[in-house]
């Protein structure tokens, strides 16, 4: 697989990122508005937006060179930023702080979880 610089990496995964937030919050809205369950489905939803973030870093740390663990969280926390400005995720400042942190936390365990799979992977060939 060939490998990107770090900014290229974290450009990539935001970019990834911004496309399934986007898909997501169409999907919560047409479920919205069609579901009776909604109040059900909504966790899930919250789930899948959290994991996007860690998804974020994980892809980011998997196709930079180096530093894979400081990419993730400089791409969790960029993707956060852009879900806070972009998609006015949070509402007031202290839940919009509160998502740059998610952010930057899972972001960080994707690049940990990247750079684990990298070492097991190297040892196995």
């Amino acid at each position: 697989m060939k490998s990107f610089s770090n900014i290229q990496a974290i450009s990539v995964s935001v970019v990834l990122f911004i496309t399934l937030h986007f898909l997501l919050t169409l999907v919560s809205n047409y479920l919205s508005k069609n579901s009776s369950s909604f109040l059900t489905l909504l966790p899930w939803l919250n789930l899948l937006a959290y994991l996007l973030y860690l998804l974020t870093g994980f892809i980011s740390s998997l196709l930079a060179k180096s530093r894979l663990i400081i990419t993730g969280l400089a791409a969790g926390l960029l993707s956060a930023f852009i879900a806070v400005l972009a998609f006015g995720v949070g509402g007031d400042i202290f839940w919009g702080l509160l998502t740059l942190a998610f952010g930057f936390i899972l972001g960080g365990i994707g690049g940990g979880i990247s750079m684990l799979l990298k070492m097991i992977t190297s040892e196995a060939l």
